[in-house]
């Protein structure tokens, strides 16, 4: 029999072999130059990259990208392999669409087709990581992705279909030529400490969720020239859920939290805290169900907006937005219900865009109403200006099918706080409205709308104006 303290010799030997085997326990960094990438920003390096993730996927550990400028076009990001990008590091996206993949999902919209193919792609891979303090450049200005080009020639940064245990940690994304981030069908997402710009081109958003599960975005800074987060469901029974958004700051063109347009499935359990909007030209808060399904379940807290034309903006109606719905009956309408926000403190509007259109908004549609919305603690300064003419507006249109943007209704709205039409349960507590200049318009325009209720409402109005009034 051998005793317990034979044992500890052999055991280390054990250890030994294996290592000299190359089966140790402990994984080991890869550096992509190892596999032929050069780091001067003009050599294409796609083949290169894609041997090493090949590698690195069979032994475990990271792939290291070290300072340098390294060129290429789509490459695939495998099952257990790790990018880390050192300080220096840019993986450049090629100014060549030729290089660019066609197989890499598409875009889930229709009558969106130059935004099928990206540079980085993924699909039903587990456990993949992109950190470091280096950076993702789309290279997508456009002098290289003009915006008339159709037919995947304006590629994203990345898109990543089916996925699960996905990190982004530390890294800047910057210059995509359409999106930055496409995530479709992925479960537990955990997004940290990430800089996105993306000004380069036109319909620059940040981060896209769709369909997806378990999801946290935590102290990230987003710069984008359409929206900066988005969430959707563009998979028939399979919603976009618990998601978790903190500590963030947006400035956008679009909208700086957009939720909807594509709601073939359920988009619930959301929230979003103590986060800063700043020179949003377009929503603070935009959400659109437009496909059906339901909407639900959404809490907004502790959030600042400087310089955002309409801090909440809410619509419900029938839209074709999906793909996968172009050749089939569009559904009803869905519903949207039990959405908080919760200590805001805003001023709404944008110089850059005139003060055009600066309200908020929760518009359904005579079928189906919105339900369940609380604004708490919550104090908003418009830029005011209404005339008499635009208080006493009749002639807003229903959204019936419209898109629905805030073009649709043509023109300012009869109230220069808050607009409610086709509402069940909306409740204003603690809500405080102010506006600067002259206004004429109240503060809030109720239009069908049941079960309304403002207590403590401190409303200011232009002389012999009532605060709440009716359509």
């Amino acid at each position: 029999m051998i005793k317990a303290a034979q044992c500890l010799p052999i055991y280390l030997a054990v250890l030994a072999c294996l290592s000299s085997a190359g089966i140790a326990s402990e994984k080991k960094d890869l550096s992509v130059m190892d596999y032929g990438a050069v780091a001067d920003g003009g050599t294409l390096c796609t083949k290169a990259i894609q041997s090493a993730i090949e590698a690195c996927r069979q032994t475990g550990g990271r792939l290291v990208f070290p300072s340098g400028r390294y060129m290429t076009g789509t490459f695939y990001l495998k099952s257990g392999v790790a990018l880390h990008l050192e300080k220096g590091a840019v993986i450049l996206g090629s100014p060549d669409i030729k290089d660019y993949a066609t197989d890499t999902g598409g875009i889930r919209y229709d009558k969106s087709p130059w935004m099928d193919r990206c540079l980085i792609y993924a699909e039903g891979a587990d456990t993949i990581s992109i950190t470091g303090e280096g950076t993702l450049d789309g290279n997508g200005s456009q002098k290289h992705f003009p915006p008339g080009l159709r037919n995947g020639a304006r590629p994203m940064l990345l898109r990543f279909l089916n996925c699960t245990n996905v990190v982004f940690r530390d890294v800047s994304m910057r210059d995509p030529a359409s999106w930055t981030c496409a995530i479709i069908g992925c479960e537990n997402v955990e997004v940290k400490h990430i800089k996105i710009q993306a000004r380069a081109n036109w319909n620059g958003d940040g981060l896209d969720f769709d369909s997806c599960r378990n999801v946290t975005v935590d102290n990230c800074d987003f710069n984008t020239s359409d929206d900066s987060i988005c969430l959707q469901a563009s998979e028939e029974n399979r919603p976009c859920e618990n998601i978790k958004i903190t500590n963030c700051t947006f400035s956008a063109r679009w909208a700086a939290i957009r939720i909807g347009l594509l709601t073939r499935s359920d988009i619930r359990n959301v929230e979003m805290r103590d986060c800063h909007f700043h020179d949003v030209d377009g929503c603070g808060f935009k959400l659109q169900m437009a496909e059906g399904s339901v909407m639900e379940n959404m809490l907004f807290e502790n959030i600042t907006m400087e310089n955002v034309t309409r801090p909440v903006f809410m619509t419900l109606n029938s839209h074709r937005f999906s793909r996968a719905l172009k050749d089939v009956p569009l559904p009803p309408p869905g519903k949207m219900r039990n959405i908080k926000f919760v200590n805001i403190k805003a001023v709404a509007g944008n110089p850059a865009v005139r003060n055009a259109n600066a309200y908020m908004a929760i518009i359904g549609v005579p079928e189906q109403k919105i339900e369940g919305v609380e604004f708490r603690n919550v104090e908003i300064t418009f830029p005011g200006g209404g005339s008499e003419a635009t208080a006493q507006r009749r002639d807003v249109p229903e959204l019936g099918d419209w898109k629905p943007e805030f073009f649709a209704f043509k023109g300012d709205l009869p109230a220069y706080g808050l607009f409610i039409r086709h509402a069940k349960g909306v409740t204003l507590n603690n809500v405080k409205f102010r506006f600067k200049g002259k206004e004429k318009r109240p503060a809030i325009l109720c239009d069908d709308v049941e079960d309304f209720s403002a207590p403590d409402l401190d409303a200011q109005c232009g002389k012999g104006v009532e605060p709440v009034g009716k359509y």
